[in-house]
């Protein structure tokens, strides 16, 4: 048992982001265990993920060579940073990250804005930064894997073998498979699809915050009330877990939302098919928490992405808060950009749709920087 971590959690996904320290100081205690294991085992390898900062020490010995594989893409791994920075553990402050660092040798403005990396912070485990792990477990590993392609990011995953000094192997950007329309066990989308297909091509927003984020309840209200706001159908998907104020989800809506917004939008809570929801024809827009798999999945099925962090940045989906800079970078499959000589007037609405969207963006925008400030 660890103090401050509540009985029967088993991952991030459990427990609210400033509780995620707890969870991986009791990872820590695997040591022992997987040590114990390891000596009677006939294990040649493992591939291993950042937290496992202790791992190098327990296989080296015992002959057991390690892979490091990171479900990151080339540009986050070269943004923290190389080895000796790694190690120097001295980039604490969000303010560091704020900046392009002067190691990145090629034409790049990714960089975190001041409150993505302050509620990063709170994740940190003070006595083992993550920062930490990830170097001790780089250095010690055979060679690095990364969930990206050269086509993608030839320029990162070149710095990366500079800055690591290991070789890196791009395993590609794993898109998921869609399920076959034999596969009948998801109930949950028979039901979804029928709302779907009452819905006009390319006309709902879908908004889906990943299974890791735990937002507060002033900020799911704020969402809402950008969402009802902005008069588009849309479908949004909320976790029914415990969240920051120790809620569930289902209540962590302002009451009367869903009654007020019923005859055009649809909540789901818990899990949702969001590969299928993707892939239908009626969705325009997909506004989500910045999650490489996330990113990865709209790139595969071709819906533009609005998020705030890192990731979106790489992706070129930042968060953008002047409507016809944001409707210039999306283009509608039918007759190109917003304004072009292509545009169809009245039968291309994508610029009305981006400028609904951005209302939603400000709105949350405006509760962040309250919350985080």
């Amino acid at each position: 048992m660890v103090h401050g971590l509540p009985p029967g959690v088993e991952s991030t996904s459990d427990i609210p982001t400033n509780k995620v320290p707890y969870l991986k100081k009791a990872f820590d205690k695997l040591e022992i265990p997987l040590t114990e294991f390891l000596r009677t085992s006939q294990v040649n390898w493992i591939i291993v993920d950042f937290a496992h900062h202790w791992l190098p020490r327990v296989a080296t010995p015992l002959g057991i060579n390690l892979v490091f594989f990171s479900i990151l893409n080339a540009t986050s791994h070269a943004f923290i940073g190389p080895l000796s920075v790694l190690f120097d553990d001295t980039r604490r402050r969000p303010e560091d990250y704020t900046t392009v660092p002067e190691w990145i040798d090629y034409p790049c403005n990714i960089a975190f804005k001041f409150h993505e990396m302050s509620s990063h912070q709170e994740c940190m485990d003070e006595d083992v930064s993550d920062l930490l792990r990830d170097g001790l477990v780089i250095q010690g590993s055979q060679f690095v894997s990364v969930r990206s392609c050269p086509e993608f990011e030839p320029d990162a995953i070149h710095l990366l073998c500079k800055l690591f000094q290991k070789p890196i192997v791009p395993v590609g950007l794993l898109p998921s498979s869609l399920p076959s329309n034999e596969d009948k066990r998801d109930e949950t989308w028979e039901d979804v699809k029928k709302w779907f297909d009452s819905k006009e091509e390319k006309s709902v927003f879908y908004v889906a915050l990943g299974s890791e984020e735990s937002l507060s309840q002033e900020f799911m209200h704020e969402l809402a009330f950008g969402i009802e706001k902005s008069n588009l159908p849309f479908i949004w998907v909320v976790k029914n877990r415990p969240l920051v104020e120790g809620k569930m989800g289902q209540d962590i809506i302002h009451p009367g939302f869903e009654e007020r917004v019923r005859d055009r939008g649809l909540v789901l809570r818990g899990w949702a098919p969001q590969l299928r929801i993707l892939a239908h024809s009626s969705i325009g827009g997909f506004l989500t928490h910045c999650g490489w798999s996330s990113n990865v999945r709209k790139r595969d099925l071709g819906h533009f992405l609005e998020t705030q962090a890192l990731n979106a940045k790489i992706s070129k989906a930042s968060t953008c808060v002047n409507s016809s800079a944001f409707a210039s970078r999306i283009s509608c499959k039918d007759c190109g950009p917003p304004g072009s000589a292509k545009c169809g007037g009245n039968t291309c609405n994508m610029e009305q749709y981006c400028n609904k969207i951005i209302l939603i963006l400000i709105i949350t925008y405006r509760a962040t920087w309250r919350i985080c400030h």
